[in-house]
């Protein structure tokens, strides 16, 4: 209880957080307002947990400081879980940034894309911010005339989608070189509202044209070779 009093307190905040706690406490008593921090506190078998501090002067009528009055809440276990969230955040972006295809995510209710990697550049040579920017009639204008319906139906299709279900286009889009490439676009519901209406989607969305053109090859193929069956026999 005596080192609670003193300034002894301090050897039990981890080193790394004391600092910022001083600063924090000195900007409170002069501004005589109250004061929230989160910081790391050794227990009694030397571990150091993360704990969330809430404090608050009284005043006299004069508006002065009495005293102070404040609660200590351990908050390890969220605080770790945040971490990890964070860890998992950032290991999910580092992968979509390296990804060949192109992931996004999209608003179903405004009807526009509210996240897209890298990949789209080497697509369609635009950057992520000027395609976050552009309208529905500007992404079309990619999109083969005769396709446009097709990729517009994402639009309907979840509005009754399971979470586990996946969605898939495929659609002829211009490239940055000005040639159509067949893509296939797999979607899945990302996010949904409190009243389980899904608000966002989340998609990837591959070149497929090689593939495409081994299909027709080997279509014309097949037929050539049934006309020669037809012819000789």
């Amino acid at each position: 209880i005596a080192e609670g009093l003193g300034y002894n307190w301090l050897n039990v905040i981890h080193p790394d957080d004391i600092e910022q706690l001083k600063e924090g406490w000195e900007k409170s008593i002069s501004s005589k307002t109250g004061l929230e921090h989160e910081y790391r506190i050794k227990g009694a078998d030397g571990v150091y947990r993360w704990h969330l501090d809430r404090n608050k002067p009284v005043y006299d009528d004069q508006h002065n400081i009495l005293y102070w009055i404040g609660t200590s809440t351990e908050i390890h276990k969220q605080k770790l879980a945040q971490e990890e969230l964070k860890e998992s955040h950032y290991f999910i972006q580092k992968i979509t940034e390296a990804s060949p295809s192109i992931i996004c995510v999209y608003d179903y209710l405004k009807q526009r894309h509210i996240y897209i990697n890298d990949a789209i550049h080497s697509y369609f040579g635009v950057t992520r911010k000027e395609f976050l920017q552009m309208n529905i009639h500007e992404v079309l204008n990619l999109v083969h005339p005769e396709d446009r319906d097709i990729y517009l139906s994402v639009g309907k299709m979840f509005d009754d989608a399971l979470d586990n279900e996946i969605k898939e286009i495929e659609y002829r889009a211009k490239s940055s070189k000005g040639n159509w490439m067949w893509m296939k676009t797999r979607s899945r519901v990302f996010k949904r509202d409190n009243k389980n209406k899904v608000i966002e989607i989340t998609s990837i969305t591959e070149d497929i044209t090689k593939q495409k053109e081994a299909e027709v090859q080997q279509l014309q193929n097949a037929i050539i070779q049934l006309e020669l069956e037809l012819f000789f026999f």
